[in-house]
């Protein structure tokens, strides 16, 4: 169930159920957006039309911050608990190492990203990283970067770069 904080909308889950949804969508094989909203998330949508509609057509935006969760219990609308990015990353890299999900990393800096991946492998022995990249690139290399996370085929695509970029 989504409730709004600060006119941003927010799924009240837990961490189970952003997990057992996030399994729906890898099961329907369909293109959804999870997005992580924090305190400067809510700035940002309040200053950026943009990134308020991304937020209303993500399909699940889960609370990371405390100062979400406290505004909601101000609020009247208390949120069932946080759900931060890290915590959800790696339940859903076990998760995949264990449903032969095909992951992708895109994000950070090379040498971060290929130790993630060192230490994803190591932790979750089978987990299948489907490939992984930079978070550096030019507007014009979009595209290409786009059709070479396509063709990886990830069930699951993990992003760690800024906002709104990320969006």
């Amino acid at each position: 169930m989504k409730i709004e904080i600060m006119g941003c909308p927010v799924d009240n889950v837990t961490m189970e159920e952003a997990i057992n949804q996030i399994s729906q969508f890898v099961h329907e094989k369909t293109v959804h957006q999870g997005v992580a909203i924090n305190a400067d998330k809510v700035i940002m949508a309040h200053k950026d039309h943009e990134i308020m509609e991304i937020l209303r057509r993500t399909d699940l935006v889960y609370a990371d911050g405390m100062p979400v969760i406290w505004a909601s219990y101000l609020l009247g609308k208390p949120l069932k608990e946080r759900v931060t990015g890290i915590d959800l990353f790696l339940r859903l890299a076990e998760h995949a190492s264990k449903a032969n999900w095909r992951i992708y990393l895109l994000g950070a800096r090379q040498e971060v990203v290929e130790k993630t991946v060192e230490v994803l492998e190591s932790r979750f022995p089978g987990i299948i990283i489907a490939g992984y990249r930079n978070g550096y690139w030019a507007l014009e290399q979009e595209e290409g970067v786009a059709q070479e996370i396509a063709r990886t085929k990830p069930d699951l695509l993990f992003v760690a770069i800024t906002s709104p970029k990320k969006e």
